[in-house]
C-alpha cells in the first residue's frame, strides 16, 4: 500500500515520535531550514517540560572520536528542568529511530555513566529551547513495513537536535544521528 506524498507529509507533521512524547511538543516552523524541499518528509517539534518550562538543560556525553579526533556531544540525550526538577529522555540511538525500532541494532557511539550538561561555549549558557528535526524515507507506508504499521513516525532515519540558548538567543547544533 503506497500513500501519496502529501498524505505522508501530513502524517509526519502531525505525529510526534514516541521518543519525545514525555514532553509537551509543539509543531515547529521550518521555513528557514535549507534541507527542506517540496518532496521532503520530515517533522520538527519544539519541546517543553510538562510543567510548562521551555528553557531546559540538555544532558548527554562529551566524546572524542578516537579515529578523527573530532569532539562530539552524543547520546543518550535527555533534558532536565530546573523549574520542576524532572528529567526526561529525548533520544537514545539504542532505542529510537529506524534501526532500533526495526531491531537492527545500534552501531553509533553511545555514552555511559553520569551525563554531562551541554553548554554553549561562547556565553556559557546552559538552558535551551530545544528543537528536534526528524527526516523520513518515502517507503515507510509500503507493504514491506506492515509490522510497523501505525508507528511510521518512529522510523525516522535522521534526527537533528538544536537548541536556542536562553542566555544569548543563539541557535546551537547540539547533536545529530543517522538512524538507518
Amino acid at each position: 500500500m503506497t500513500t501519496d506524498t502529501a498524505a505522508m507529509a501530513k502524517y509526519f507533521l502531525e505525529n510526534a515520535p514516541r521518543c519525545i512524547r514525555a514532553f509537551d511538543v509543539t509543531k515547529a516552523n521550518e521555513g528557514k531550514n535549507e534541507n527542506i524541499t517540496p518532496d521532503s518528509l520530515y517533522s520538527s517539534f519544539d519541546l517543553s517540560c510538562p510543567c510548562g518550562n521551555s528553557a531546559i538543560k540538555v544532558l548527554g556525553f562529551d566524546w572524542t572520536n578516537p579515529d578523527s579526533g573530532e569532539s562530539l556531544f552524543i547520546g543518550p540525550i535527555s533534558a532536565r528542568c530546573d523549574k520542576c526538577s524532572a528529567t526526561h529522555e529525548i533520544f537514545d540511538i539504542q532505542h529510537h529511530g529506524y534501526d532500533a525500532e526495526l531491531g537492527n541494532g545500534c552501531w553509533s557511539a553511545r555514552g555511559e555513566g553520569a551525563p554531562d550538561e551541554y553548554s554553549y561555549t561562547k556565553c556559557s549558557g546552559n538552558e535551551f529551547k530545544v528543537n528536534l528535526f526528524f527526516d523520513f524515507t518515502d517507503d515507510l507506508f509500503d507493504d514491506d513495513f506492515e509490522d510497523a504499521r501505525g508507528r511510521e513516525c518512529d522510523l525516522f532515519h535522521w534526527v537533528n537536535i538544536t537548541g536556542t540558548c536562553s542566555k544569548c538567543d543563539s541557535e546551537q547544533h547540539i547533536c545529530d544521528y543517522e538512524c538507518a
